[in-house]
């Protein structure tokens, strides 16, 4: 069996390849840019490229596969028509069982991009599992929230919302677990979170604790949200991808928990505190390692 792993220059698909190569699994990376990727230690290097919006790639890339962990691009409301072609590519291959990384969204709203995804997988025919994750931990440390948080004001329009946060790791660990026995989870939807949900109040005074100097959670409306993104230049459609995202977490979809990364890898998953103390001290925050500031009077 051997097993396809899509965005494999990326926090999870790397982490799965990873996993799967400590454990012998056979596995192809594959990215857009087969430069970007790094095979792990001890891994045979068979590193391809693939691009969904180029159908001359898809043959090589799916070459002796049996099993996909098929990541969407990030933020991309088109998703599912860009991927449409691959996912039916898959079905003249070898393949036997895709193993979706979408999102708690997915289950909530069926026109929610990665939901589409989903279905598109489904209508295909494969055998599949769905690993729809909560927001990422490192978000805050090297992701969308990252600037925000080293200019000390994390504004956004979620409200009061709370967000169960999961590292990562432990989608990837997931991830791998799903992999290595598919026959065991088809047809089946996790939702992997963290351990406990906080609203952004609490986080940006955790942030605090970290990145050395005191962060904010400022409130805003959608429409204060539209015009910073447009400020920044992020396209029109992925400001809205994003604001589907903040209603969703508004209206209290992101602060549900589950049991489902312990289930599947026999750990417990890993909560924001130990995440970011764990950054710190490796020095993926920036200002860290500078004495703890008191966020009291953060504004809230």
């Amino acid at each position: 069996m051997t097993i396809l792993i899509t965005g494999a220059s990326g926090n999870i698909g790397g982490g799965v390849a990873r996993r799967l190569a400590a454990a012998g699994r056979p596995i192809v990376l594959a990215a857009r840019d087969p430069g970007s990727v790094t095979a792990p230690r001890g891994c045979p290097p068979d590193i391809r490229r693939l691009d969904y919006d180029d159908p001359s790639s898809y043959e090589g890339a799916l070459r002796r596969a049996t099993s996909v962990l098929l990541i969407a691009p990030p933020a991309d409301a088109c998703a599912h028509e860009r991927m449409r072609p691959f996912i039916r590519a898959m079905t003249v291959s070898e393949v036997a069982h895709v193993v979706v990384v979408s999102a708690v969204m997915a289950e909530t709203d069926e026109d929610f991009p990665l939901r589409r995804v989903e279905r598109e997988v489904e209508r295909a025919g494969h055998r599949f599992t769905h690993l729809r994750s909560q927001w990422y931990m490192n978000s805050l440390t090297s992701g969308v929230f990252a600037p925000m948080a080293a200019a000390g004001e994390i504004a956004l329009p979620a409200g009061h919302g709370r967000v169960a946060f999961v590292d990562p790791a432990d989608v990837a660990g997931a991830a791998a677990a799903v992999l290595t026995e598919p026959a065991r989870h088809h047809g089946r939807a996790y939702a992997l979170t963290g351990p406990e949900p906080f609203d952004w109040a609490c986080v940006a005074e955790m942030c605090s604790e970290f990145f050395g100097h005191a962060v904010r959670y400022l409130p805003i409306t959608d429409d204060a949200y539209r015009t910073a993104c447009r400020g920044a230049g992020i396209p029109a459609p992925v400001a809205e991808f994003l604001i589907g995202l903040y209603t969703a977490i508004r209206a209290g979809h992101a602060a549900r928990t589950t049991t489902a990364v312990r289930w599947l890898t026999g750990r417990p998953p890993r909560g924001l505190r130990e995440f970011l103390t764990e950054a710190a001290a490796v020095g993926a925050i920036p200002g860290a390692g500078t004495r703890p500031v008191d966020s009291m009077g953060d504004g809230r």
